[in-house]
């Protein structure tokens, strides 16, 4: 049996290469070839309305044969490609749009009738709803009945996300439904929410209107999706319903310009809500949907004045939120991998593991850094400081990770410089950290800094001992009495000055000369009787003096 052409999957892949007109013809040929092979066919021209039978097709010939369904889909969307062939290729003149809204009725009416027998048939209706939505939209439109438009066009819009939402579970053509929305229901949709001077944001519009129920053929589309997915359709309403307006961030408040900004912080948020802090495909949506919001509001840079205070803070808090999240997220994909190190811990997967971990981190570190020079950040102690000790900690844990490494590798200086390193990293800052969630476990903190003391002494130890060339088991580390700590009192504890056999352990250490001891012995020394003569002679001398001035003596 032959299968219901699916009306969106033939309004999404019209081919943009060819003219309303060929496309209004391929659509006559499909029609005519079914009606010719069911043998409907009326080639009576001239009295063709008392003699055609398509009109007079029932449930009961569609139960029996689907092509039936097809014959008037397919004069349908005949008639729904001539009314814009007419609006393209003629002015819009009072016949012009008399004949577009004679097109477009037409086919609303063909699509009244075939949804009353599928649906007496038993078959699925979302598609060709969606379908008739649109139909109707854009002939209210042409109408100039813009308030019902709007909400045949919003049912059509919110069905379309549905199946977008459905497809992308299922794999399906999710782009069909995407450009639906794009090029055949938001231009006739910001149209008629214009002319009621409604919001331009059209998922706000939409969202708005689509339980209006002016048209009870159209409300059936949202009555179907509800009765599928309950939650979809409250979700919609909650969000209509609670509209942001301002953001308040810390000690700022800034009001919001646009219903679009709104519609994606609420979109934000709600992925925001969502995330699991250990399910790493949770954090995706919500960092994708803050990037939306800055990028929006980055793009709207023209409309305010330079350094104007409201564009800076929603700029400083969008940036602020997909910097925390892009935190949040690779701070999970530390726990994961270090989970995994738990499960292999085999050479090849450590080194592996570690290389990515410290990638991870080196991550964190460099948008912990973006966070800093925010403008809302490095005016605000609490938030200053909660970001300088999360990157102290992401530091600290790196360096703990490089020094393991070099210890295992007997690198005992590397490995030591490396945990003093952490320890000092970690010294100024107190945990736990009340502002970021990971972190509010005040052992985490503690623990960390634990080990790296741990780490610290053992390195400390074991490089002491390799440069002094010992041969000892490195496991002498565990002995605590071989390298005591404490005071001095502590210390000589250990120190046993009692007889041992007869001797004391406690001996003179001998004299080390020193160059100039050694150097004395080979200096040249005078006769001790030279000094003597030369006294000896200059007694002499002051005898003659004396004798020479003889009144002087």
């Amino acid at each position: 049996m032959s299968e219901i052409v699916s009306p969106l999957n033939v309004l999404g892949s019209r081919d943009s290469t060819e003219t309303f007109h060929q496309q209004r013809k391929k659509a006559q040929r499909h029609g005519a070839k079914l009606r010719k092979q069911l043998k409907i066919h009326t080639g009576d021209t001239k009295n063709y309305k008392t003699k055609q039978k398509v009109a007079r097709i029932s449930a009961e010939d569609v139960q029996k044969n689907r092509n039936y369904a097809n014959v008037l889909f397919w004069a349908a969307e005949r008639n729904f490609i001539h009314a814009s062939e007419i609006r393209l290729e003629h002015a819009y003149t009072r016949k012009s749009r008399a004949n577009i809204t004679s097109k477009m009725k037409v086919a609303y009416k063909t699509l009244e009738q075939l949804t009353e027998l599928t649906g007496a048939a038993g078959l699925p209706q979302i598609d060709l709803l969606t379908y008739t939505a649109v139909v109707h939209g854009a002939l209210l439109l042409n109408r100039k009945m813009h308030s019902t438009a709007v909400h045949s066009l919003s049912v059509a819009r919110v069905a379309l996300q549905y199946l977008m939402s459905r497809a992308s579970r299922e794999n399906a053509e999710e782009f069909l439904y995407k450009s639906i929305i794009e090029d055949h229901v938001d231009p006739y949709l910001k149209l008629a929410a214009a002319s009621k001077q409604d919001a331009l944001d059209l998922n706000t519009v939409a969202r708005a209107h689509f339980r209006d129920n002016v048209t009870p053929l159209v409300q059936q589309t949202i009555e179907l999706i509800e009765a599928e997915d309950p939650a979809f359709v409250a979700s919609l309403s909650a969000r209509a319903a609670g509209t942001v307006t301002e953001i308040r961030w810390r000690k700022y408040v800034a009001e919001l310009y646009s219903p679009e900004i709104s519609r994606l912080i609420q979109n934000a948020r709600a992925h925001a809500q969502g995330i699991v802090v250990h399910d790493l495909a949770s954090y995706d949506p919500a960092l994708t949907a803050w990037t939306e919001v800055l990028e929006s509001h980055m793009a709207q840079r023209d409309q305010f004045e330079e350094n104007d205070q409201t564009f800076e803070i929603l700029k400083a808090y969008f940036t602020f939120q997909v910097l925390s999240t892009r935190v949040y997220r690779d701070h999970a994909i530390s726990v994961e991998l270090k989970l995994r190190l738990l499960a292999d811990n085999s050479a090849s997967a450590t080194v592996a593991i570690h290389k990515n971990i410290i990638s991870v981190y080196n991550n964190i570190i460099s948008t912990v850094g973006e966070v800093l020079e925010l403008a809302g950040v490095y005016n605000d102690d609490e938030l200053e400081g909660t970001f300088q000790a999360i990157s102290a900690y992401v530091k600290a844990d790196k360096a703990e990770i490089l020094a393991r490494s070099y210890f295992q590798g007997q690198e005992f200086p590397q490995a030591l410089l490396l945990a003093q390193e952490g320890v000092l990293l970690l010294t100024p800052h107190a945990f736990p950290l009340n502002l970021w969630e990971p972190l509010t476990n005040v052992r985490l903190g503690s623990e960390l800094r634990t080990t790296l003391v741990e780490l610290r002494s053992t390195s400390h130890v074991l490089a002491d001992l390799a440069s002094q060339g010992s041969s000892e088991n490195a496991l002498i580390a565990d002995n605590i009495n071989k390298y005591p700590g404490g005071s001095a009192a502590e210390i000589l504890q250990h120190i046993s000055i009692g007889p041992l056999n007869g001797a004391s352990l406690v001996v003179p250490v001998a004299y080390k000369p020193v160059l100039y001891d050694m150097a004395y012995n080979y200096v040249a020394r005078e006769q001790t009787g030279a000094p003597a003569m030369s006294k000896k002679s200059s007694s002499a001398k002051e005898d003659k003096k004396r004798g020479l001035f003889g009144m002087f003596g």
